[in-house]
């Protein structure tokens, strides 16, 4: 009933949320959900699995996904419960006369012993799928509960009751993968949290006895095999029960669908509890009082609005100090690294930013940290891992604007412009009002020479946003390149007002006036992109005065500046 409540808790918050029936040998998940018993699931899938392995040719990671592909959707079933929350889960399996042999001709040990990686990969092509998985199995001897507590976990909950056989069996089970993690190729982080279950806490007879006894257990465990300094579970088990309630000892219920979490005097509490401790990147001997971590969560608060108020005010200075201080109160929250990044990227701080966005990305990978390291790569001229960033954060996000938009200028970049137009393209069909995207198609089209496209693009994107300097100055060009200079010289006009001491702008003017025949305003603007830095002028000017030699031929320079001045 625990992993029932808390996959309903998660599916609330909006969390995609897988639940597998592991327990095979006494299956009962299913009787939760209004669900289909004729429908396969877990054991039809790895039967089936272990057949495909047959073919060696298969037995690789490319083959185990490519099953899953194309198999796993078919043995999932929807779960919604009055539009509030959708899950989707796995059942041990299609119950019919076929599931007893089925299951006992499945040998767990020979399929790992023969495809070592399948159950790991398994794992990350759920990852890749789900915010949260949720497995329930029994912790015994069998060959499956071995793989659901040694190989697939990054988090295992044990539930016990207050008893010698629970607890000792528990706390065995707990040395056995520890000791197995410890020894395995899996670097993976598995933090392991004890859940006292069906606890009677309104007789106090006897009960901080037992509390004591499993507390000390564990303990001791987390002491030896973590080579900690010192290990307290007094926080953790202050906070973590699941209390008996007579209500809730028969039939198969989800109290949390329509009780209350915030009052302790329903059972629901006891599981928005166990979650809340559960969901954080802490060990369980790291969990605080609730009384600190009440404090600790206004003062998050707190935190939080002076950081909106400081990024209201551009002060990326004040926010990195707030997220200094956000990190010392959670140092794993990747969030907090990936704004304190962003903030430092902002303030021109490029490599520290770089840094950070690494830290966030060291605790989750999100398309969001790769997309920010990407932006910093960029413009520390280190495109080929910029590009790579890209790359992570569509694989991630294969919607990611962003992420197609400046990959597709890295590509233009590289002259790669088939593949830029492809991914400024797909930015534009996943977002159709991402102007920056439209002015970047616009630019590509430009530089394959198709005018009209590049306009078509360009007004498009002026139209989503009049203020784009740049993309006017795309049009203007465009419009050049169709001799039409009075549209490109209105282009250059109203760009300059937003962008006045522009050298590249002033020189473009510069270019429509003596196309028009305005000698005098062409060499002013000329004259003036010179005093905006715009090398492009000088050079230009001095070419011309070599190759016409005076300036008292007006139709010389003209014909001149038509034919050299305008490099798209």
């Amino acid at each position: 009933m625990t992993l029932v409540n808390l996959a309903c808790l998660l599916g609330m918050q909006g969390k995609k949320v897988l639940v597998i029936d592991w327990d095979l040998e006494a299956p009962g998940l299913h009787n939760f959900f209004d669900v289909d018993k004729r429908s396969p699931g877990l054991v039809d899938l790895i039967y089936d699995f272990d057949r495909f392995l047959a073919d060696e040719n298969k037995n690789n990671e490319l083959g185990y996904i490519s099953f899953l592909e194309e198999n796993f959707d078919s043995h999932v079933c929807k779960y919604v419960e009055e539009k509030r929350i959708e899950l989707d889960i796995v059942k041990a399996g299609r119950f019919d006369e076929n599931y007893s042999p089925k299951l006992q001709d499945i040998n767990w040990i020979n399929i790992y012993k023969r495809s070592p990686f399948l159950f790991r990969t398994f794992a990350e092509y759920l990852e890749s799928r789900y915010d949260y998985i949720l497995i329930d199995c029994r912790t015994g001897l069998s060959d499956y509960s071995g793989v659901t507590t040694m190989l697939l976990p990054q988090k295992l909950v044990l539930v016990f009751v207050l008893n010698n056989q629970n607890i000792d069996g528990v706390t065995r089970v707990a040395q056995q993968v520890i000791d197995y993690r410890l020894e395995s190729s899996d670097f993976r982080n598995l933090d392991i949290f004890p859940l006292p279950s069906r606890v009677e806490n309104t007789v106090s007879y006897n009960l901080s006895e037992w509390i004591t006894n499993c507390k000390g257990k564990f303990e001791r465990l987390f002491h030896e095999k973590y080579q900690l300094d010192e290990c307290s579970l007094d926080s953790y088990f202050e906070r973590v029960f699941v209390p008996y309630y007579p209500i809730y000892a028969h039939g198969e219920n989800i109290p949390v669908l329509h009780e209350s979490t915030g009052a302790s005097s329903y059972i629901s509490y006891y599981y928005q509890e166990f979650l809340s401790i559960l969901i954080q990147n802490k060990p369980a001997w790291d969990v605080i009082s609730a009384n600190d971590e009440r404090e600790q969560k206004r003062r998050v608060a707190d935190l939080v609005k002076q950081a909106q108020m400081l990024q209201l005010q551009n002060d990326n200075e004040g926010l990195v100090s707030i997220f200094d201080q956000l990190i010392a109160i959670d140092s794993e929250n990747h969030m907090t690294y990936f704004n304190r990044g962003t903030a430092k990227y902002l303030d021109g701080k490029l490599k520290d930013a770089i840094e950070d966005y690494d830290l966030s990305l060291s605790i989750r990978e999100t398309s969001e940290a790769y997309y920010g390291k990407g932006a910093a790569l960029v413009r520390l001229h280190n495109r080929n891992e910029a590009l790579e960033c890209y790359n992570m954060a569509i694989e991630l996000d294969p919607s990611h604007v962003g992420s197609y938009n400046n990959r597709g200028a890295l590509k233009a970049g590289f002259n790669d412009l088939q593949g830029a137009l492809l991914d400024f393209r797909r930015a534009i069909e996943i977002q159709p009002e991402a102007y920056r995207a439209i002015v970047n198609l616009g630019r590509v089209y430009i530089k394959i020479g198709d005018y009209v496209g590049a306009i078509e693009c360009l007004n498009k994107a002026i139209q989503l946003n009049p203020e784009l300097p740049n993309a006017l100055r795309l049009r203007a060009q465009a419009k050049y390149h169709l001799s039409d200079y009075q549209g490109g010289l209105a282009d250059c006009q109203e760009a300059t007002k937003y962008l006045p001491n522009d050298g590249k702008l002033l020189h473009l003017k510069g270019v429509f006036c003596a196309a028009l025949g305005d000698l005098d305003s062409a060499l002013l603007s000329f004259e003036q992109a010179i005093q905006c830095g715009n090398a492009q002028s000088n050079v230009f000017l001095n070419k011309l005065k070599n190759e016409i030699g005076s300036f008292d031929e007006p139709q010389k320079i003209i014909e001149f500046i038509r034919q050299e001045a305008i490099d798209v």
